[in-house]
């Protein structure tokens, strides 16, 4: 995952929001993390790291 980028989705300002949240939901999925916004956190303790992993990426991409 290349970290070096930047997105062109700017903070949320409060209107328009479903056009914001189709962006990042469509950026996010472009980089393979959508799941961390639909999905909870697994149980199973083999599952969790890379859950977390993912978690820690979408994050990462939205605040650059």
């Amino acid at each position: 995952m290349n970290f070096d980028e930047k997105i062109l989705i700017k903070p949320f300002k409060g209107e328009g929001f479903d056009y914001w949240k189709f962006r990042v939901e469509a950026y996010l999925d472009m980089k393979e993390v959508k799941e961390c916004l639909t999905e909870e956190k697994p149980i199973d303790a083999n599952k969790i790291a890379a859950f977390e992993k993912k978690d820690r990426h979408a994050r990462h991409y939205l605040i650059i």
